[in-house]
């Protein structure tokens, strides 16, 4: 192993003829910057390469309408149109949500999800 000779403030520069010189350089202070001024730069930065980015429009989903069928069903009425809100496939959410409440369950012609067990 080699020892490194002067790691403080000593850098080795390689000369035009392969030849190691060894320079002395002093670490000067540059300015400080605060928290804010390093936070607001960064969101600057984003914003520049990303202007499409915090421009999103979010959308309100629409609650829920449950009903009971029988004495060992639940309804999930506008299901269909909840899933179309949010954009994804039927089937996708349908097995979601038989997964989270464990149970079985099953969709109508007119788009209601009919729980079982609930």
């Amino acid at each position: 192993k080699k020892k490194k000779k002067n790691k403080d403030k000593k850098e080795k520069t390689e000369g035009e003829e392969g030849e190691v010189t060894l320079v002395s350089t002093e670490w000067e202070k540059g300015e400080a910057y605060s928290y804010d001024d390093l936070l607001s730069r960064l969101y600057q930065i984003i914003e520049d390469k990303n202007p499409l980015l915090g421009t999103t429009r979010k959308y309100i989903m629409k609650p829920p309408q449950v009903v009971r069928v029988g004495s060992k069903k639940v309804g999930w009425v506008n299901f269909t149109e909840i899933c179309n809100l949010m954009k994804r496939p039927v089937d996708h959410v349908i097995n979601f949500v038989l997964a989270e409440f464990g149970t079985e369950g099953s969709t109508t012609s007119d788009g209601q999800l009919t729980l079982k067990g609930a």
